[in-house]
């Protein structure tokens, strides 16, 4: 879809020093990102002065030449270069002799892979008679956007394109000012650093402080991070800083290091924020459907164990599994009931079970058990699945009354503590990551004999499924497998 602006304006600019330097322009070069100048011709040239179209005529022109380029070997025609997306910007040249200003135009180009350049610009001299420059030394779509629409000494405001066309191959375009800043990578910033302590030292001035912003390079470069065996990350980062950076990075480091262990984790957080996000915005249907493609871990061992566990304990395998396929289609609601798993003695293969699941989502992705009673259900809001393992209703830390709550799908205020950044004394919880419970079948017998309101409205809401005899200890030693699980599920319960 192409975005169209009014037609080019008449502000004047100076041309960039260097804009037009055939060194930029590489023969050969296959890239992702270019910055495309159509600048006017020279006099007595038989070239169109791209000045005599609209930017939408341009538009056209380009997206017509990346669509059936010129071949530039014999006998060999080039394919059509697919683009991601494309910016038109209108500008002036220089005025001449004469107090001529000219136009031209950039075109922000970014393909969806790497391409050669040379037959989309020769379709433009052939076809359309459009002189073009190809600037190949653009690492991102974000450096010809910012050239083109951040004003900088050499580009002043009124000089830049305030309506550009806009094209995309998804059909909308994101804001400008939204794709005109470079990604913040640990790299990037690594240089921005040592650009700054080179000017310093160039100028004979201190170096600059060092920021926690600033800690980030520094702590991806050397690879230091907490992990889950091993929380000393910050004691390596000390050593590190003190064997090979400048005194401004130790006293820095020295300054905070109190704060060294949260700030590391924080950084590796931002570092593989995209990761992060993915796993986040992935729903239930997703991780079932990945846990299903993925290869087994266990050599079928987990289905074999689960099918024995179910069986000693007369199951009705297929009612469970229809149950759990319901909870997590449905989530927490009104009209879902919670799968409950009650065991005479223990060591039945509930828990076992359940394992299964929480390996399909994710342990940093389950609400276990609770066990702060002042705080509770702190992190739930973060769950995709809850697992509630050897929960006890009656002597629970949660009160029967938030059980109500939470298990009929309502609102559940959630208290946090104050010392959570950005914390009040609660939220209210509307999630609704499913809940499934493992408990004893005494305890279940005992919510059921309770002569309270809130007792009986709990029991109402679990479906259990009560197991009887202990089964061998294999079990234990089986490793969870997300793709036994939900096959097994899927089998039983389709």
């Amino acid at each position: 879809m192409i975005a169209k602006g009014p037609e080019p304006s008449r502000a004047r600019q100076e041309p960039v020093v260097g804009e037009l330097d055939p060194s930029s322009e590489t023969p050969g070069t296959k890239r992702m990102v270019y910055l495309v100048t159509l600048p006017h011709p020279k006099p007595g040239s038989t070239l169109v002065a791209p000045g005599s179209m609209t930017r939408m005529d341009i538009a056209q022109k380009f997206l017509e030449a990346c669509a059936q380029p010129a071949s530039t070997v014999q006998n060999r025609q080039p394919q059509a270069v697919v683009l991601d997306r494309a910016a038109v910007f209108h500008e002036l040249h220089k005025a001449n002799a004469d107090g001529l200003a000219h136009s031209h135009y950039h075109i922000a180009v970014k393909g969806v892979s790497s391409f050669r350049f040379a037959p989309v610009k020769k379709a433009l001299q052939d076809k359309f008679k459009l002189a073009s420059h190809w600037s190949c030394t653009h690492n991102g779509y974000w450096s010809p956007i910012r050239y083109c629409t951040v004003p900088s000494p050499s580009k002043t405001k009124s000089s830049l394109d305030p309506q550009p066309v806009l094209w995309s191959r998804l059909g909308l375009h994101p804001p400008l000012h939204l794709m005109c800043h470079e990604p913040q990578t640990a790299p990037a910033m690594w240089a921005k650093r040592q650009r700054k302590e080179d000017r310093a030292a160039e100028t004979a001035k201190q170096e600059p402080r060092m920021t926690e912003y600033e800690l980030w390079p520094l702590v991806v470069e050397s690879g230091i991070q907490n992990t889950v065996d091993d929380r000393q990350a910050h004691l390596r980062l000390m050593k590190y800083v003190k064997e090979h950076c400048s005194a401004s990075t130790c006293a820095f480091v020295f300054k905070n290091r109190a704060r060294l262990p949260a700030l590391i984790d924080d950084i590796w957080r931002w570092e593989s924020i995209g990761a992060v996000v993915a796993a986040v915005e992935r729903t239930l249907s997703d991780m079932m459907t990945a846990a299903m493609l993925a290869p087994c871990t266990c050599g079928g061992s987990w289905t074999r164990f689960a099918a024995y566990a179910l069986d000693t304990n007369r199951i009705d395998v297929t009612s469970l599994c229809k149950s759990v396929l319901r909870a997590l289609k449905e989530g927490r609601s009104p009209t879902c009931p919670i799968v409950t798993l009650a065991g005479i003695s223990g060591g039945e293969g509930k828990s076992f079970f359940l394992k299964g699941l929480a390996a399909v989502v994710g342990q940093e992705h389950v609400f276990w058990t609770p066990t702060h009673p002042s705080f509770p259900l702190h992190g739930v809001e973060d769950a995709k699945v809850v697992i509630l393992d050897e929960f006890r209703f009656t002597k629970s830390v949660v009160p029967l009354a938030t059980q109500c709550l939470w298990f009929d799908g309502s609102t559940v205020p959630v208290a946090k503590p104050q010392t959570v950044q950005g914390a009040t004394s609660h939220m209210a919880y509307r999630g609704r990551a499913p809940i499934f419970i493992t408990t004893s079948k005494k305890e279940a017998d005992l919510l059921a004999q309770a002569e309270d309101g809130d007792a009986a409205m709990v029991m109402r809401r679990l479906q259990v499924f009560i197991f009887t005899t202990r089964v061998a200890k294999p079990g234990c030693s089986i490793p969870n497998c997300a793709h036994c699980f939900v096959t097994f599920v899927m089998k039983h319960g389709l």
